[in-house]
């Protein structure tokens, strides 16, 4: 049934999200050439997007509960089904989805000459499994979906990756195949003492025992932690994402990453509350270490591409440090990096491909002097750089200032290391600015070399804009957020209440 307010236009706007991209896979299955499939994929991304307008415009920002939602009965003896919504919490990463998926297909307009059909497949297969994720209501439809991203993914990463991309698909795929099988024994286990129902929102008010949310929450927390990921979970991120092609590796970065945070807040918090107060430090820990490991580590490398990707590894410490203060300043930091730092991320992985294509290297000490040889894509970069950094202005800033403001409630030493991480930031991105852009080149570059194209600026376009514009105006994000953030921190400090006058140890 849908509700009519929230499908006022009298249409399951959520399963269009997700269908059409999964029709458009299904048509490049059809003979076509090539150019035929390019057109095909991006016509399907850029109507997804179209289809994702409705949801911006008909939110109800007041409103804490699940919108647009749409249920079918699936398995009744299992109360299964079909149940799909969004609210605050969800709607900005559904619309990062469809904002991305665009820009890979055209990032990749003339860098893939082989199996294109097959390729853009994948990708539409993707972005309709990663939709999916974010607004499903049901435990097994959400683990569905979860699964299903593994095959067009590893696809991806292994069959147009690099020489050593089938070694990092595989690593890949068995780090997030590990994570699930703690995560499946969880669910069945939720399900059996949640009141045999896989609802989310019904499994959110369980009221679980303690023990038992202790033990869950350490199953749940490995599948999310593998995907995010977290130190030491991380082994498969930094060769997957050097060795995947570059709309592969923009889709772990800016989506497939988020969806891992995602859980802590849709799933882990909710859920097991409790836990998540008794496990509140370690969360801290574990997140300041992810962050000062990721940038000490960016710090060394040579190669642009692993620099990115260890870059990206500590920003994601910096999301899951803001969920886990539990606070309502942090949770909304977090959730505004999580836009934030897909947008950035994606934007810089799409420069470093254009600059590979022309030079056949990513190495940094290979490139130089950009601000003459190349000035568009010399102030590209400077633009992408300041706003990893966090610079006043850009979205990363409001983001990392409220984060830092959450952890800066009660947990000073944490704190004090997270703004290490941030000067460790500041350093890796301003050397490598500095060797991209000033340094004069080691050897002359060739004379095919040239400025970023016309499709690269419509690439890269659309992200500058939102670095700017939730940078100025994050209440643009905040707004949406309100009502379902408040509704969360109002449930764990309940919670939390309730543990400190039962007096059970932390």
């Amino acid at each position: 049934m849908f509700d009519p307010f929230y499908n006022a236009a009298g249409m399951p706007l959520l399963s269009l999200l997700m269908i059409i991209p999964a029709a458009g896979a299904l048509l490049l299955l059809l003979p076509m050439s090539a150019r035929a499939a390019r057109v095909l994929a991006l016509g399907t991304t850029l109507l997804t997007a179209l289809f994702s307008v409705p949801l911006w415009h008909l939110f109800n920002k007041a409103a804490s509960q699940m919108q647009f939602v749409e249920r079918v009965t699936w398995v009744a003896v299992w109360n299964l089904e079909y149940s799909v919504g969004i609210d605050g919490i969800s709607l900005p990463l559904v619309l990062l989805t469809v904002l991305i998926c665009p820009v890979c297909v055209l990032a990749s307009w003339g860098s893939i000459t082989s199996r294109v059909r097959g390729y853009y497949a994948c990708l539409l297969l993707m972005e309709s499994i990663m939709l999916g994720i974010f607004v499903s209501l049901n435990l097994i439809l959400f683990f569905f979906f979860w699964e299903a991203m593994l095959i067009p993914m590893y696809l991806l990463i292994g069959m147009w990756g690099s020489e050593r991309g089938r070694a990092a698909a595989m690593k890949f795929l068995l780090f997030t195949l590990g994570g699930s099988i703690f995560m499946l024994v969880g669910i069945i286990a939720l399900y059996l003492l949640g009141g045999r129902t896989f609802d989310i929102v019904a499994l959110s008010n369980a009221g679980l025992p303690h023990a038992a949310q202790l033990w869950l929450f350490a199953a749940f927390f490995l599948g999310f932690a593998v995907k995010v990921p977290v130190v030491p979970f991380h082994g498969w991120q930094p060769d997957a994402y050097a060795e995947a092609p570059t709309c592969a590796t923009i889709i772990m970065a800016a989506v497939l990453a988020k969806m891992g945070a995602y859980g802590f807040i849709r799933i882990l918090f909710p859920f097991f509350p409790d836990a998540a107060w008794t496990f509140l430090e370690p969360m801290l820990i574990l997140s300041v270490i992810t962050v000062l490991y990721g940038a000490y580590c960016a710090l060394a490398q040579q190669d642009l591409k692993r620099l990115i990707a260890y870059s990206s590894l500590s920003h994601m410490g910096f999301i899951l440090l803001g969920m886990a203060t539990l606070t309502k300043v942090g949770i909304d930091g977090s959730i505004i990096q999580m836009v934030s730092h897909g947008v950035i991320t994606g934007g810089l992985f799409l420069w470093i491909a254009a600059m590979e294509e022309r030079l056949k290297t990513r190495m940094l000490a290979d490139f130089g002097g950009l601000s003459t040889a190349a000035p568009v894509s010399a102030v590209v970069f400077t633009v992408l750089a300041l706003a990893a950094t966090g610079f006043p202005g850009l979205s990363a800033f409001i983001g990392e200032f409220l984060i830092l403001s959450g952890v800066f409630q009660g947990h000073y030493v944490i704190g004090a290391f997270a703004i290490f991480g941030v000067v460790l930031g500041v350093a890796y991105m301003s050397w490598a600015c500095y060797r991209l852009i000033l340094f004069k080149p080691a050897t002359p570059y060739p004379p095919s070399f040239s400025d970023l194209t016309l499709r690269e600026v419509v690439c890269l376009a659309p992200l500058l804009i939102v670095i700017v514009v939730v940078g100025v105006q994050p209440g643009i994000l905040l707004d949406f957020m309100r009502s379902s953030v408040d509704q969360l921190v109002n449930m764990m400090q309940t919670a939390d209440a309730v543990i400190s006058a039962s007096g059970v140890a932390r």
